[in-house]
Order: structure tokens, then C-alpha cells, then sequence
């Protein structure tokens, strides 16, 4: 299993090469605020970064897991614990036999696509 925290990955079309797409959202208020906070920018110059992203609601929709990031810190962990466990038995060990054998990788990746259900979505959060 590899994560990777991409934040125009939906933009740059970058989501249909991986397996799973996870998406964390909160409001987009809430978003706001917390880039100002983090960046320590004006509301102006942090509605500008968030107006070149696509608005977090159109994300969704590409979304293999939904995490919602608007509660407490300790609900997050929460979800994200019940998100790595479900990977992690989606996924297993097998990425060990691609590792060792980079050749046999390319049937589980092509299995990946193939067989990757459209709008299965599971929200945790709720």
C-alpha cells in the first residue's frame, strides 16, 4: 500500500492511475479558515488558493473512501484507523510478491482497473 497526498490529483486527472482514492473533506467555511490559520494568510489570498482547486464536493464523486474532517481530532483518527484497516485487508500482503517481482505486478494493476466498481463509496463519519 503506498499514500499519496496530492492535492491537485483529481485536477490533473492523476486519480485514475490509482486503486483506491481516499477523500477528506470538511466545509468548505471550515476550509477556509483552516488554510488562514496554517498559512497565516488573509481571507483574500487563501479564497484565491482555493479558487485554482476544484471545490472539495466534485472530489467526492471520485472518491473510493469518504473521510469526514469536520468534528474533532479524535474522530479523525477514528476514521482514518477504520480506513487503514479496510485497506489494509483489501490489500493485503500481495504487494510483496510485486516488490520482489516487479513483472508480476502488472496483473494486479491491470485487476485493479479492470475491476474497480464505479461510485462504491464508503463514508466514514456519518
Amino acid at each position: 500500500m503506498c499514500v499519496i497526498d496530492v492535492p491537485l490529483l483529481i485536477e490533473g486527472g492523476l486519480w485514475k492511475w490509482l486503486g483506491c482514492v481516499v477523500v477528506v473533506y470538511c466545509s468548505p467555511e471550515s476550509q477556509l479558515r483552516r488554510l488562514m490559520d496554517r498559512d497565516q494568510c488573509t481571507r483574500a489570498e487563501a479564497e484565491a488558493r482555493l479558487g485554482s482547486q476544484l471545490p472539495i464536493t466534485p472530489k467526492i464523486t471520485h472518491a473510493d473512501i469518504v473521510i469526514d474532517n469536520s468534528g474533532l481530532r479524535s474522530k479523525l483518527g477514528d476514521q482514518i484507523r477504520l480506513c487503514s484497516t479496510r485497506l489494509d485487508r483489501t490489500v493485503g500482503r500481495t504487494w510483496v510478491i510485486s516488490w520482489l517481482f516487479p513483472p508480476l505486478g502488472l496483473p494486479p494493476v491491470a485487476w485493479t482497473h479492470l475491476s474497480s466498481p464505479v461510485n462504491t463509496r464508503v463514508h466514514y463519519g456519518k
